[in-house]
C-alpha cells in the first residue's frame, strides 16, 4: 500500500500575556553589569630580545609566571610525536638539578610547574619571586634532554596512543583535525605508532635550539608584584640566554570542502555516535565580528540554555549534552557542534543539529534569547577576571594582537551593541552548511546507511585514511523474489492479501499546532479515492478504474496525463503482489543496512522510470523503511519514509506510525486513527 503525502504547512503563532501589578514567578530585571577596571600591563625588552609583560595584581600574594614561545606551529613530518616529548622532557631535570632536585625546590615553596613544547607556567607566593625566577630560568635555558627521560615518556606516548584507539572522543579529534586541516597542517598532522618509532632525542635537542629563542619569547609576570622589581628579576634570570630569532613557519590555508559531506570512523564496540560537524573559520582576537560570534554561539550552544542542549537533550532525548564552540586564531580556527547519542537515532539527531544551524542562519533570534546570551557573557566575563590566567592571556592578546589599551575595557559596550541581525550575519559567515565536515565516530553496520540521505558518507580508518564501507552481506541463498515472499507471508499471507476487496485507511498527523487529516479508500481490483485536509484547505482524488478526478477547496481541477497515470498506479491495493512480474524490475543490495536499530535486506523496485529501495527487517519479514530520490528545492534528495507499530486488521498487518522528512531536521509523524478491510465500499463511491 502506497500514499502520497504533499501537504507542508508553515504557520507561525503568536501568544500574549497580560502584565500583573506583581507576579513573583516572573524574574526580576536584571542590573547593569558594573564596567571591570583592568590593569593596564607594562612592557620591557631585555638586552638579548626577550619582551617582558607585568600585570600588577595585589589581591591575593600570588605571583603567576609564564615564559610563551611564538609560533604558528611546526610540522614534525614522518616523526610527528616529538614535539610533546620535547615539552615534557624540560620538567625531567636541567643541567643544574636532577629532576628529584627540582620537583623538591618545587613542592619545598609550594609552587606549582607546567611544561610544553611552547611554554613553561610556574606559580606560587609572591614572597618567592626570585627563586621562582630562578626555577623557570634553568628549566627554560638548561634543559639536560637525558636519553633515559626521552626512552620513559616515549614509552608513555605509546601507552597513550593505543589507550586513544579505544576511545572515541580521541578518535574523533584526530580524524576530524587531519580532515579538516590536512595532514601537513600543525592542526591536522596526525602522531601514529609508527611517526612515533621514527622519533629521536636527537629531533627533541633539534627542535628546542630552533624554536626556543629569546627574540620569539614573550616572558608574562601577573600577581603581586612591582614592575621595577620583576624587571630586575628577569634580567638576573634571563639575561644570560643568547640572543636570536625562530624562523617563522607559514602553512597554507587548508581547502574547504566542495560540499557537505559525512567522515565516518568505525567503531564495533559503540553503543552510541560521536558526532562533529565543523568547518575551518578566519577570526582572530580583536576582529569586529568576536562579541557577535560569542552571542550567536551562547544561543545556539553554548550550554544548557542553547538550542542545540534544548533541542537534542531536553526534546529529543537522544544525548545528554550537545554544544557548539568556535576557536579564534591568528591564521585559522574552527567552529564545531558536537554531541554524543544512541546508534538508533544517530541520523535523527544529525537532521536535529542542521535543523538548528539552519534556523540561527535563517530566521531573527528573539529579543529575549539575545539579552540572555548578553547577561550569561557579560557574567562570565565578570567572573573570569577573579582568574590570574585570565588577565595573563589579555595583556598577552593585547600585545600578539596589537589591540588598543582599553580593548578589553570595552568588551561589554561592545557586546551589548550586538543586534539580532548582527547574530544572523556571523551564523551565516561563520557556519558553513553547504562545506561542512561531519565526522562520526560508532558502529557502522548499524548507523552507516541510514546517514546517506543527509549526505555522502565516506569510511575512514583511525589514521584518517579513506577505507571501504564495513561489510554486513545478505544471508546466502536469499533473492529479491525470497525477500519479496517473506514480507507477504509477514503480513497476512497471499490468502489474506488477496481476499481483501476494499480497504479504508484514516490518519492524522500535528506540526506546529495544526492537525492534517488523510484518507484513503481502496476497492478491488483498481478503483481509489485520496483526502488530504487541513484548516488551509483540502484536496481529494477519485479514479474508478478508468477515469479520474482532482478536487481542489471543493473545485474540480484539470487532470494531466501524469497525474492520471499516477492515480491509475496509486490504485493498486497491495502492488508488491505483482512485484515479481514485469513491468517491475527488482535487485537486492548485496550488503545489508540498519534502520532505527533493526538490520534489513534493502530491495531496490524499479517501474518505469520511478525506483524506490525498501528495507525489510530480517528477522520480521517487515517493512521498516522506504527510500526515494526527489527533486527538491536545492536538487536531488533523498526522501526515507519509516514504518513502524505493525497491527492486524483483518489478518492482515498494517504500520500504524508513518514518519516522513518535511523540512531541515522536521519529521512528520502521522498517526493511523482507523483501518477497516471488506467493509462493503459501493463503486459509486469512486465516480
Amino acid at each position: 500500500m502506497k500514499h502520497l503525502l504533499t501537504l507542508l504547512l508553515i504557520t507561525t503563532l503568536a501568544v500574549g500575556t497580560q502584565a500583573q501589578p506583581l507576579d513573583r514567578s516572573v524574574r526580576p530585571q536584571a542590573a547593569a553589569p558594573s564596567v571591570p577596571v583592568i590593569a593596564a600591563y607594562q612592557k620591557f625588552t631585555l638586552k638579548n630580545g626577550l619582551t617582558l609583560v607585568v600585570v600588577e595584581n595585589h589581591k591575593l600574594p600570588r605571583l603567576n609566571i609564564s615564559l610563551n614561545v611564538e609560533n604558528y606551529g611546526v610540522l614534525e613530518g614522518d616523526k610527528a610525536g616529538f614535539g610533546q616529548i620535547m615539552g615534557e622532557m624540560l620538567s625531567e631535570g636541567t643541567t643544574q638539578r636532577s629532576k628529584s632536585v627540582l620537583d623538591e625546590e618545587v613542592d619545598f615553596i609550594g609552587a606549582r610547574l607546567n611544561t610544553g613544547a611552547f611554554g613553561i607556567q610556574i606559580s606560587g607566593l609572591s614572597k618567592y619571586g626570585v627563586q621562582l625566577f630562578d626555577l623557570l630560568s634553568d628549566v627554560a635555558l638548561h634543559p639536560l634532554f637525558s636519553q633515559e627521560a626521552f626512552d620513559k615518556l616515549k614509552e608513555k606516548s605509546f601507552s597513550s596512543l593505543k589507550s586513544e584507539k579505544d576511545d572515541p572522543s580521541a578518535i574523533q579529534t584526530k580524524v576530524s583535525n587531519a580532515l579538516l586541516f590536512g595532514k601537513d597542517h600543525p592542526k591536522g598532522e596526525m602522531v601514529t605508532e609508527a611517526s612515533l618509532s621514527k622519533a629521536s632525542l636527537e629531533d627533541c635537542k633539534t627542535m628546542y635550539s630552533t624554536y626556543w629563542k629569546p627574540g620569539s619569547t614573550v616572558l608574562l609576570v601577573v600577581g603581586d608584584c612591582k614592575p621595577k622589581e620583576v624587571k630586575k628579576w628577569a634580567d638576573a634570570a634571563f639575561g644570560t640566554w643568547t640572543p636570536g630569532t625562530a624562523p617563522k613557519e607559514k602553512f597554507p590555508m587548508p581547502a574547504k570542502p566542495e560540499k557537505t559531506a559525512i567522515a565516518f570512523v568505525n567503531r564495533d564496540a559503540s553503543v552510541q555516535s560521536n558526532i562533529q560537524l565543523a568547518n575551518t573559520i578566519q577570526v582572530k582576537t580583536g576582529d569586529a565580528d568576536v562579541e557577535a560570534l560569542r552571542v550567536m554561539n551562547e544561543i545556539l550552544g553554548g550550554g544548557s540554555s542553547g538550542r542545540l542542549f534544548l533541542n537534542l537533550r531536553e526534546d529529543k532525548a537522544y544525548t545528554y549534552g550537545a554544544y557548539s564552540s568556535f576557536a579564534l586564531d591568528k591564521y585559522v580556527g574552527q567552529w564545531e557542534a558536537s554531541g554524543e547519542v544512541r546508534n538508533a537515532v544517530t541520523d535523527s539527531a544529525v537532521d536535529q543539529f542542521l535543523f538548528e544551524l539552519h534556523r540561527i542562519r535563517t530566521e531573527l533570534v528573539s529579543e529575549t534569547d539575545l539579552q540572555n546570551a548578553k547577561q550569561s557573557l557579560a557574567g562570565a566575563f565578570g567572573r573570569s577576571l577573579e582568574s590570574p590566567g585570565t588577565v595573563a592571556n589579555f595583556a598577552l592578546n593585547t600585545l600578539r594582537y596589537q589591540l588598543s589599551p582599553d580593548y578589553y575595557n570595552q568588551y561589554l559596550t561592545r557586546l551589548a551593541a550586538v543586534t539580532s541581525e548582527d547574530v544572523r550575519r556571523v551564523a551565516n559567515k561563520y557556519i558553513e552548511t553547504d562545506r561542512m565536515l561531519i565526522s562520526i565516530v560508532g558502529k557502522a553496520t548499524q548507523v552507516g546507511a541510514s546517514l546517506e540521505r543527509i549526505a555522502s558518507v565516506q569510511y575512514y580508518d583511525l589514521e584518517a585514511n579513506k577505507t571501504e564501507r564495513p561489510s554486513m552481506p545478505v544471508p546466502e541463498g536469499m533473492t529479491a523474489a525470497t525477500v519479496v515472499d517473506q514480507y507477504i507471508e509477514a503480513i497476512g499471507g497471499m490468502k489474506a492479501l488477496v481476499g481483501a476487496k476494499d480497504l479504508t485507511l484514516s490518519q492524522s498527523a500535528t506540526i506546529q499546532g495544526i492537525t492534517l487529516q488523510f484518507k484513503e479508500v481502496h476497492k478491488a481490483p483498481n478503483k481509489h479515492h485520496e483526502m488530504q485536509s487541513s484548516p488551509m484547505g483540502k484536496q481529494e482524488s477519485f479514479f474508478d478504474g478508468k477515469k479520474g478526478r482532482l478536487i481542489a477547496n471543493g473545485k474540480n481541477q484539470p487532470l494531466t496525463d501524469d497525474q492520471l497515470e499516477e492515480m491509475r498506479s496509486d490504485a493498486v491495493m497491495f502492488p508488491e503482489l505483482s512485484w515479481k512480474s514485469a513491468p517491475f524490475a527488482l535487485a537486492l543490495e548485496p550488503q545489508m543496512s540498519v534502520v532505527e536499530g533493526k538490520i534489513c535486506t534493502v530491495l531496490l523496485v524499479t517501474h518505469g522510470k520511478s525506483s524506490e529501495s525498501h528495507y525489510f527487517d530480517i528477522a520480521t519479514g517487515l517493512r521498516v523503511r522506504t527510500s526515494s530520490t526527489q527533486q527538491g528545492p536545492q536538487g536531488e534528495m533523498v526522501v526515507n519514509i519509516d514504518f513502524s507499530d505493525y497491527r492486524s486488521v483483518g489478518g492482515i498487518l498494517f504500520p500504524y506510525v508513518t514518519k516522513l522528512p518535511i523540512g531541515p531536521g522536521m519529521v512528520l509523524e502521522v498517526n493511523t486513527n482507523e483501518i477497516l478491510v471488506n467493509s462493503g465500499v459501493a463503486d459509486s463511491f469512486f465516480k
